[in-house]
């Protein structure tokens, strides 16, 4: 029987401080939101924070005072009992998984609002928190925002993030360089202009990882399964497929067009002439197109990239699972699960799941695939 237990540490400059007396503890997880990982966390407000031990400090002394003539220096350490006062402003939460005496993070997370309430036996607080790109998503530029025509995206992405203070970077490379002069009014949403310049060079949306890491990647498909879920295993309690598309709708030619002052025009064109598809020109009898006008694209294969993945994406209808299984860490931005079940089989983009870290708690996950039409 495995044994599932939940912690929630404080962290103040990233260093753990105390832990709270949670009541209730849940995290929630969406790939689509503009601000994935949320969490709700339930405690007592008398019993707010655990004391600890820290390491006050580091020091060094001359190795001579207990190895004379030794040319070298020991380090010392101090502890001491040091009264913390909780800041929930200012400290983080990080979320703990405990599955059979391991720990695993389930997000970093700053508290948005908390409010206490008191039914005359006992005061709790129900803090409403979220990861830091709250930080990006409650913020406005000040004034007007500047990036010179050759500036490399990423660079560019990299400074907004650093002065909002984000250190913790991992990052794919991409050589784009803007084509033209850049700049957004005062008051424009920083985390929407990050995301911009994100899906101009076709990496993923803004998101941070489980533990505090801002990851910054290219748009891919994956082909193997980050976790695995079959008949009999991992607790599978209710499978439950819908399908949802609607084919009247989709485009069957795609045409993207760049006009900047400074670069030559750009053009691009993508037509579904295919047999097998019945959205086609050919099997629809008449055409219903798509177009993009894009001031921004760096390139023409950025272009033809970007127009390429609209036509592809028009060829698959989605269709969605929702399952629960016992708690589990590591389900990160789009993990791909495989699902085996009776009805069941294939593999899945997990775009949603939540976990409810109490005795009796489970794991919801919703997954979406894309099947041809």
């Amino acid at each position: 029987m495995t044994k599932i237990s939940g912690r929630v540490a404080i962290l103040r400059d990233g260093i753990e401080i105390g832990s709270l007396n949670c009541i209730d503890t849940s995290v929630k997880y969406n790939s689509k939101a503009k601000v994935k990982r949320a969490c709700q966390i339930k405690c007592k407000s008398k019993e707010n924070m655990k004391s600890y031990y820290q390491k006050e400090y580091d020091f060094l002394f001359p190795s001579d005072d207990v190895f004379p003539g030794e040319n070298m220096f020991l380090v010392g350490n101090e502890y001491v009992k040091k009264k913390y006062v909780f800041d929930k402003m200012k400290d983080r939460l990080k979320v703990y998984l405990n599955k059979d005496g391991t720990e695993y993070s389930l997000g970093v997370f700053m508290i948005i609002s908390a409010p206490k309430s008191d039914n005359g036996k006992l005061e709790e607080y129900s803090f409403e928190c979220y990861d830091e790109t709250m930080k990006l998503e409650q913020n406005q530029i000040e004034e007007r925002l500047f990036f010179a025509k050759g500036t490399s995206q990423l660079s560019a992405i990299n400074k907004i993030l650093v002065d909002l203070g984000f250190m913790l970077i991992i990052s794919d490379d991409s050589s784009a360089l803007l084509q033209n002069d850049r700049e957004w009014e005062m008051g424009t949403n920083v985390l929407d202009i990050v995301n911009e310049l994100l899906k101009e060079i076709n990496f993923c949306d803004f998101h941070i990882n489980s533990e505090g890491y801002v990851k910054l990647i290219k748009k891919c498909q994956k082909d193997n399964a980050d976790f695995v879920y079959k008949k009999g295993k991992f607790s599978i309690i209710v499978p439950d497929t819908t399908e949802k598309i609607d084919v009247y709708k989709i485009p069957n030619i795609f045409v993207g067009t760049v006009s900047n002052p400074d670069t030559p025009n750009m053009y691009f064109k993508i037509v579904n002439d295919r047999l097998d598809s019945p959205v086609s020109t050919i099997n629809r009898g008449f055409p219903i197109r798509k177009t993009y006008k894009l001031d921004n694209i760096a390139s023409q294969d950025e272009l033809e990239e970007f127009i390429k993945n609209e036509f592809n994406n028009s060829l698959q209808q989605t269709e969605s699972i929702t399952f629960s299984t016992e708690q589990e860490a590591m389900h990160e931005f789009e993990s791909v699960v495989q699902v085996e079940t009776n009805n069941i089989k294939g593999l899945y983009v997990e775009i949603d799941w939540s976990i409810n870290l109490g005795v009796n708690g489970d794991m919801k996950h919703t997954a979406e695939r894309k099947v041809f039409i």
